[in-house]
């Protein structure tokens, strides 16, 4: 089947299958993967059809962790089904006492954060799962996505959405990332103090630089320090940054400044951003204070250290939280083969960008959505901010330039861990999508269209993907018996034309909340996520699973950067080096 690591899972074109019969095999890659009984699959790498299938999609920017799997079956029935099974998940509300997780919320909205950092697709009229009523989606060739889709990150989690802006934007896209720098320190990251507020201001941080630096503070000037509203107005309609600036037709002054406008989105996420740029910036001090560092080489060097460490976060405590600890400990060993088979099936020889895989990206990355509650702990100001006050916090809806000083978050209730069942928690995560009922109309047509996306996108069914996985991985994921799948609020619109081929997304939460009460990930929603978050980071030659720390171990946050001597070993971690706890 062509399912094992191979020699050299890194080579898209290695020498010759290695595996069962040991003949002409390839030299071994670097010892970057764990090794185990799980890391020595007997299966060979088919290079014959991993060279068609680069032929097929050369440079392919996102990819198919199941290409072999059977196809979504074009049924003219299907939108019906998919929009009947939207209003089964979120027009009944799920008991309280179950309603609430352990994780807090930072778990979610670094999901988010890493899914904004790894993709951006590009083409919005077949992956939004929105279309005209009278045009619904059907299924794409897998070929013809993986040939068309493009993914304008390029999938290493090198934290361009914080750092900079895409340079497809344009010539100001450059003077944008310009302006993203501390003026007089270029090496830091510029952040502003919010605008004054009659309700008082949260205590942390001290320092004020709570905020994202915003276009309006970037209006009028010269042509190195700001940026004119004609400028902006004379960009091209197609690009995001001017969709993006405007607002009602009109310049929009409190616009982010930031590497994914995306991460303004709402008020949490643009505090997260804001967490990690005042991370950036303790450890340019800190650097400089050592010494060690020339002047102008302080920025790259900090830039390199905070990506470690969230690279280090990402798979070191956050897939931990979400995912089942046997499936992901097998991943891990492994080396994530299926990543490995559809990076070298669809990925240019020489080219260093990693593609995205889909089942990650519109079904697996989407656990989130039923996390998000209808009420989130932002501040002592707004204890229970709602999700009109979140996205009102933010250049969306901000009536000046600046966020007022009221809305800036405090971590301790967002980020520490929360109370069993307690009210500062995410959401369980499962098939009850709508927080509450005030909000079951805006939940359902976000089920709706990522319904339709994978749809669209020819993920394969759920029991497709389970059983390619256990070709590999013997016995890794057990299928839900039909009690498990059809029971529930959701049951009947699943039995119709759903209990056999069952939407990838759907499966995951009903999964989780089969297996596992809601409180992480079911067995298949685990295996897609650690096959894509470690696949993509193991296979880059620049990150931490690649470079060495002391004594040639792993690289850990105890070789790395220790801002105020903490090492930061954890998101509570990060945010005191931060300042904000």
């Amino acid at each position: 089947m062509g399912r094992g690591r191979g020699a050299d899972p890194l080579s898209a074109h290695g020498g010759g299958a290695a595996g069962a019969s040991g003949s002409g095999a390839a030299a071994p890659a670097e010892a970057a993967f764990d090794d185990g009984p799980d890391g020595r699959m007997a299966a060979a790498q088919d290079v014959r059809r991993t060279a068609r299938r680069a032929r097929e999609a050369p440079g392919a920017s996102f990819g198919y962790l199941f290409r072999w799997a059977e196809d979504a079956p074009d049924d003219p029935d299907a939108e019906a089904r998919l929009a009947a099974l939207a209003q089964a998940m979120s027009e009944d509300e799920c008991d309280p006492r179950r309603a609430a997780s352990d994780l807090p919320l930072i778990v979610p909205l670094f999901g988010q954060f890493l899914e904004h950092d790894l993709t951006a697709a590009s083409d919005l009229r077949t992956t939004s799962g929105r279309s005209p009523e009278s045009a619904p989606v059907r299924p794409r060739a897998r070929a013809e996505v993986e040939r068309s889709l493009v993914n304008l990150r390029d999938g290493t989690l090198d934290l361009e959405s914080l750092y900079g802006v895409d340079a497809a934007e344009g010539p100001l896209a450059g003077r944008i990332a310009r302006l993203m720098r501390e003026p007089g320190a270029e090496a830091r990251l510029r952040l502003v103090a919010p605008a004054p507020s009659g309700r008082g201001r949260v205590a942390r941080p001290a320092d004020r630089g709570a905020d994202l630096p915003r276009l309006g503070l970037a209006l009028g000037g010269d042509a190195e320090t700001g940026i004119s509203e004609a400028e902006i107005m004379a960009l091209p309609p197609r690009l995001r940054l001017r969709r993006s600036f405007l607002r009602d037709g009109a310049v929009n002054p409190a616009r982010a400044l930031t590497g994914d406008l995306r991460n303004d989105g709402h008020v949490l996420l643009a505090q997260l951003q804001v967490a990690l740029a005042r991370f950036h910036n303790r450890v340019v001090d800190e650097l400089a204070d050592r010494g060690d560092v020339a002047p102008g080489a302080l920025f790259e060097t900090a830039r390199r250290e905070v990506r470690r460490h969230v690279q280090w976060l990402a798979l070191n405590r956050w897939l931990p939280r979400l995912c089942d600890p046997a499936v992901l400990a097998r991943v891990r060993r492994a080396g994530a083969p299926f990543y490995v088979e559809m990076r070298n099936g669809v990925r240019a020889p020489g080219q260093r960008r990693q593609p995205a895989p889909l089942e990650w990206w519109a079904a697996a990355a989407r656990f989130r959505l039923p996390m998000i509650p209808a009420e989130a702990p932002l501040n002592r100001f707004h204890p229970r901010a709602g999700l009109a006050l979140q996205r009102r916090a933010t250049g969306a809806g901000i009536a000046g330039d600046r966020l007022p000083a009221d809305r800036t978050a405090n971590w301790s209730r967002l980020a520490v861990e929360p109370r069993a069942g307690g009210p500062r928690g995410a959401r369980a995560i499962g098939t009850h999508i709508a927080p509450d009922e005030r909000h079951a109309p805006l939940f359902r047509d976000l089920a709706l269209a990522t319904l339709r996306k994978g749809h669209a996108l020819n993920l394969p069914p759920a029991q497709a993907c389970a059983a390619e996985l256990n070709m590999v991985y013997v016995d890794l994921v057990r299928p839900l018996s039909r009690q498990g799948l059809l029971g529930g609020h959701t049951g009947e619109a699943v039995r119709d034309g759903f209990e056999e081929r069952t939407p990838l997304w759907f499966y995951i939460l009903r999964e989780a909340e089969v297996q596992r009460d809601g409180r992480g990930l079911g067995q298949l929603g685990s295996a897609i996520l650690a096959e894509s978050i470690i696949g993509m980071i193991a296979t880059d030659p620049d990150s931490i699973w690649r470079r060495r720390g002391r004594q040639g171990l792993p690289w850990s946050p105890e070789d790395g950067v220790r801002p105020g001597g903490r090492v930061v070993d954890g998101f509570e971690a990060l945010l005191e080096a931060a300042e904000l706890l």
